[in-house]
Formats: structure tokens, C-alpha cells, sequence
């Protein structure tokens, strides 16, 4: 008999899935991968952090390591090992005088930051400027700039109050235990006085008035192209730049020749008492706690000493010979001298405006280059001691920490120069020329000249391109 097999669809053996099987295999590999996916990038995003940390942890102890070594922080980040990568990019910001930084590591979408206060990782960013690695450091104080006394792009004779006053190519500035500022007028050959509230007239010479040499009472007595100007004990000292002489003007606006015989365009420099001195364009001066005067020369490039008694002898430099020697006082060489000078603690300050670079005079007249490279060309860059960069550096002032202050004058910006060197922009944008007022670098300066502090710490900046004077304002 033959055997029928029958078959039926519950027997017959299934083949592969279904497509709805298909897709519930689909969705849960899907989610599997997903929460792969979240897990790696949880694991991955606290490894990046973890880095970031532990770098900037690391590096605030290489730091307060450089810190105790040499007395402040480094003005660069490299210093200690810190270079930025593709992944990673470190910000370094320390202040002029390397007292305080703020160090920032990010990368991964990640800021984490350790200041010297704070030396634990914290996530978040440095506040206020920050610096590149490499490129020097920036300063934790910025300036407010606005116009106090002129309108930019407008000279004349014209007193007043604010901007209603007109100059004419203002050189240099000083300040009476009164408030009661100084500025000498290239331009129009006088000497003019501005009270603290802006209030500006006419203090000696007479303003718009040809050259002369007379002396006198107040508009009785002449200049030609008066710049440096100094006050000591009721007494403002006068470079006569064109004259070749030092004026001195007391409380009652009695002007005299204190050193040095006035001749129109004298070239000679001599050393000797009173009249018998001659100077070769004298263009800044300072003066000592002895009431010494230490007057720089554009065309002698040299510095000489003048006594309270008006002995005059040459303190550093050759007188008529240029160049670019560090030395003790006759063995040193310079090169053209603009601007006021500075004698903080006993040291003098000068801008070595045609070398580009900055000098040091001790009290037993050693000179050495203090920022800058003397005889470089000129540039803009901001650093330590000799990577810094200037462009006819000219006149130069001091704050009670010792910190300068220096007009980059065909920079057209001011710079700030700490103890240690350390050279950093702190109004104006330097290479560029232009009369904004702003803060900080949105500031503009068109050769500016001589600087002075109030007793509130502003600093009156004399823009002499544009014909005013700018009031800066800390910030911060």
C-alpha cells in the first residue's frame, strides 16, 4: 500500500524573518549603539576634561615655581612648557608689573582656567584681555581715553575751557602740587596753564608770537620751540629746543635763562656755569631729589648734568657723536634724544628715539639698554626687554610702583614698561594714527609727546599731531 504524507501550513518549517521581526532587530541595534555612542562620549568628554585639568594644574605649579625664581610670573607662557596644538589652544594674561595671570585651556569644546589666586582648575574663561602664548603679555589695566583740552585737527591761541582751547603743536607737560598743569607749545612759543577742570591760559610768551630770546614777565618774555618742562620747588624748567638754552619761569611767571646762553639754532654743546654752558637742541629734562637737572640733547646726543648752582658738564654720551654703545658716561653713545626724561629712584629714563630703543642711566652714569634693541628697525610688538618693539620712542614718566610710561611717537600709541621689562600696549593702536577717543586699543593718538600723572592716577597724554591733550582713566 502506498504511503500518503500530508502536510499542512502549521508543518510545513518557516524560512528568515519577517518584516516585522526585521525591523524590531533594526530598532534595537540601533539603541544599542546609541546608548554605545552616549556611553564613549561621556567616557571620551571626561578624558578631555581630565587633561585639561590636570595641564593646567600642572602648569600653575611650573608657574609659582617661575614666580618664586624670579620675583614675578613670566611675561610668556612658553616658558614654562605651554604651546598651544591643533586640539588645544592655551590663553596667558598677566599683568605689566607679573604680580597676578590667568591661564585658559581650551580645546573639545571645553574651557577650563587657574589664575595665580586660584591655582585649583575651574571651568569657565579668563576675564579681560587675553595673550597668545609667545606673543608677551598683555596688561590687566586698560585706559579710558578722551579729549581734555584742544579740538583734534585744529591749532591756534584761542584760552578757554575743554575743547573750546586751541594749540598749537603741544610738546610737553608737567603738574604743581596744586593740580595745576604745564604745557609748552612748539608751535606757538609759549607756555601755557591748565587748571585741573581744563580751564587753559597763557602763562608765559606770548602765544602765536615769532621766536625770540627775551626775558620778562609773563607775555613779556619770548621762546623758540619750547619743549621739555619740568617743576621743581615753585620753579618749571624750560627746554628753549631752539635756543639751545634752559629757561627757568618761577610763581610770578618771571622768566630768566637759568644755564646756557639763548642763540637761535645753537649746534655746540660746552660744558660750563650759567651763560658759559651751550646745549645743542636741548629736547627733555628731569630733575633729582637734589633739585639736579638732567637735560637730554636731540642734535648733541648726550645727557648733561646741570647743578642747582647752573654748573653744567656732560653726564652720559659723547656730545656730537651717535651710536649705539651701552657704557659708563662718556663711553656710552646715543642717538637722537626727544622727550622728557624720567629719574625714578635715582635711575634715569630715556627714549633713544632714533635707536628705537630704551636706556637706563644710573646715579654713577652707567648706561644700558633697558627694552628694545638699539639700532633695529622699528615695529610694533609688545614683549620683554629686547624682543619689545618701538618706533621714535620719546618721552617717558614714571607711577609710584616704578612702572614707565613711554609716548611710541610715530607709533602713535602709549606704552607701558614695568620693572622688569616688560613692555605692553596700553592705549592707542600702535601704527596707527587717528584722534578716537575709546578704551584702550579702540583709541587713537597722532604723535603723542609728554605724559603726566594727577594725584588720582590719570595720566594727561599731550597728542600733539592733533593739537590737544587726552585725559586716560584707568579701567580696571
Amino acid at each position: 500500500m502506498q504511503r500518503v504524507t500530508k502536510h499542512t501550513l502549521s508543518q510545513t518549517k518557516r524560512q528568515g524573518f519577517t518584516l516585522v521581526e526585521l525591523i524590531i532587530v533594526i530598532v534595537v541595534i540601533a539603541i544599542l549603539a546609541t546608548l554605545t555612542i552616549v556611553a564613549y562620549n561621556g567616557v571620551s568628554a571626561r578624558a578631555h576634561a581630565s587633561a585639561l585639568v590636570a595641564d593646567l594644574n600642572q602648569s600653575s605649579k611650573q608657574l609659582a615655581l617661575a614666580q618664586v625664581d624670579a620675583g614675578t610670573f613670566p611675561a610668556d607662557a612658553t616658558t614654562v612648557g605651554l604651546r598651544s596644538t591643533t586640539d588645544v589652544s592655551y590663553s596667558y594674561n598677566v599683568a605689566g608689573d607679573g604680580s597676578v595671570y590667568c591661564l585658559q585651556a581650551s580645546g573639545w569644546g571645553l574651557n577650563y582656567f587657574v589664575t595665580s589666586n586660584n591655582t585649583t582648575a575651574n571651568t569657565g574663561a579668563c576675564s579681560g584681555t587675553i595673550g597668545v602664548p609667545g606673543s608677551g603679555s598683555l596688561s590687566s589695566v586698560t585706559y579710558g581715553v578722551a579729549t581734555f583740552i584742544g579740538t583734534a585737527g585744529t591749532s591756534g591761541t584761542t584760552e578757554g575751557t575743554g575743547t573750546a582751547v586751541r594749540l598749537n603743536q603741544p610738546g610737553s607737560i608737567t603738574i604743581d602740587p596744586s593740580g595745576n598743569m604745564y604745557i609748552t607749545e612748539y608751535g606757538n612759543n609759549c607756555v601755557r596753564k591748565v587748571t585741573p577742570a581744563g580751564v587753559t591760559t597763557q602763562f608765559a610768551g606770548t602765544c602765536g608770537s615769532a621766536y625770540g630770546t627775551a626775558n620778562g614777565t609773563g607775555a613779556a618774555a619770548s621762546f623758540n620751540n619750547p619743549e621739555g618742562i619740568a617743576y621743581y620747588g615753585g620753579i618749571l624748567y624750560v627746554d628753549d629746543f631752539s635756543n639751545g638754552c634752559i629757561r627757568a619761569i618761577d610763581s610770578n611767571q618771571v622768566v630768566t635763562t637759568f644755564a646756557g646762553t639763548c642763540i637761535v639754532n645753537n649746534a655746540t654743546s660746552t660744558d660750563g656755569t650759567g651763560s658759559a654752558a651751550r646745549f645743542n637742541h636741548p629736547s627733555g629734562l628731569t630733575v633729582d631729589a637734589s633739585g639736579n637737572l638732567y637735560v637730554a640733547e636731540a642734535s648733541g646726543y648726550c645727557v648733561r648734568k646741570v647743578t642747582p648752582a647752573a654748573v653744567v658738564t656732560t653726564f652720559a654720551g659723547t656730545c656730537g657723536t651717535s651710536g649705539t654703545s651701552d657704557g659708563t658716561g662718556l663711553a656710552a653713545r646715543f642717538g637722537k634724544l626727544h622727550g622728557d626724561i624720567v629719574a625714578p629712584s635715582g635711575n634715569i629714563f630715556v627714549g633713544d628715539s632714533s635707536n628705537n630703543c630704551i636706556r637706563m642711566i644710573t646715579p654713577a652714569a652707567v648706561v644700558t639698554t633697558f627694552a628694545g634693541t638699539c639700532g633695529t628697525t622699528t615695529g610694533t610688538a609688545d614683549g620683554n626687554g629686547a624682543a619689545a618693539q618701538f618706533n621714535n620712542p620719546g618721552d617717558v614718566i614714571t607711577d609710584s610702583s616704578g612702572n614707565i610710561y613711554l609716548s611710541d611717537t610715530t607709533n602713535n600709541c602709549i606704552r607701558k614698561i614695568t620693572s622688569t621689562a616688560v613692555v605692553t600696549t596700553i592705549a592707542g593702536t600702535c601704527g596707527t594714527a587717528g584722534s578716537a577717543d575709546g578704551v584702550g586699543t579702540a583709541a587713537l593718538f597722532h604723535s603723542p609727546s609728554g605724559k603726566v600723572f594727577d594725584a588720582s592716577g590719570n595720566m594727561f597724554v599731550v597728542d600733539s599731531g592733533n593739537n590737544t591733550v587726552r585725559k586716560l582713566t584707568p579701567q580696571s
